[in-house]
C-alpha cells in the first residue's frame, strides 16, 4: 500500500472512530440528563448532536469505501468530493461544539446538589465537546492536505480520481511500477475531463 493510501484510510479510520464516539456521548447526554434548567436544552441539542453524528457516520463510510477506487467513474471517487465533504464535516462539528458551551458552567457546578450526578453530567458533556472540536480540526486539517496534494497533480481537482494523490507522494519506482501496470486513472480522468469538455461545447453551440 502506497504512503499517501495508508495515512488516508488511516485518517479516515480515525475520522470514523471519533464520529462513533460522538454519536454515543451525544447519546449519553440527554439520556443522563442534568440539572432542571437545562433538561429541555440538552434533549434539544443532544438528539440534534446524535442525528448529525449518524450522518457524519455514514458519510465518513461512503468515503472511506471509495478511498481507493482507481477505476471508478463515481462522483464520490473524485478527489473535490472528499475536500468538499471534509470542509462541511468540519463545519457541522465546530456548529455542535458551540452550543454545547452554554450548559457547561452549570453541568459542571459541584457546589450545587446533584446527588452526586454533577461529575457524570460534566464529564459526558466535556466528551461531546472533546468529540466536536477533535472532529472539527481532524477534518479541516484532512480536506486542507488533501488539497496541497492535489495541487501538484497535473489533472483538475474536480477530475481527479482521489487515488491519483497516491502518485505525488509516490517514489520513483512505485511511479515507474505504475506506469507499466498502466495508466487506469489517468485513461479514467482523460475521459472524464474530455466529456466534460465535450458537453461544454454541445451547450454552447445551443
Amino acid at each position: 500500500m502506497e504512503p499517501f493510501k495508508k495515512t488516508r484510510f488511516i485518517i479516515y479510520s480515525h475520522l470514523l472512530f471519533v464520529a462513533v464516539c460522538e454519536f454515543v456521548f451525544a447519546l449519553m447526554v440527554p439520556l443522563l440528563g442534568g440539572f432542571p434548567e437545562l433538561d429541555q436544552f440538552l434533549l434539544i441539542y443532544g438528539f440534534t448532536a446524535m442525528t448529525l453524528a449518524i450522518l457524519q457516520m455514514i458519510w465518513i463510510a461512503v468515503l472511506l469505501a471509495f478511498n481507493n477506487r482507481p477505476n471508478s467513474m463515481s462522483i464520490l471517487s473524485r478527489t473535490s468530493t472528499h475536500v468538499y465533504s471534509f470542509v462541511v464535516l468540519s463545519a457541522v462539528s465546530a456548529a455542535l461544539f458551540f452550543p454545547f458551551l452554554y450548559p457547561l458552567r452549570t453541568q459542571c457546578d459541584m457546589n450545587r446538589h446533584s446527588d452526586g450526578l454533577a461529575g457524570i453530567w460534566c464529564a459526558m458533556l466535556v466528551l461531546e465537546l472533546v468529540c466536536c472540536a477533535t472532529l472539527a480540526i481532524l477534518a479541516a486539517s484532512t480536506a486542507l492536505l488533501i488539497y496541497r496534494t492535489a495541487l501538484n497533480m497535473p489533472v483538475p481537482l474536480k477530475h481527479a480520481n482521489i487515488t491519483q494523490l497516491d502518485r505525488v507522494h509516490a517514489s520513483p519506482s512505485q511511479a515507474a511500477e505504475e506506469g507499466r501496470n498502466g495508466g487506469d486513472t489517468d485513461s479514467f480522468t482523460s475521459r472524464t475531463v474530455v466529456e466534460s469538455d465535450a458537453g461544454s461545447i454541445k451547450k454552447g453551440r445551443k
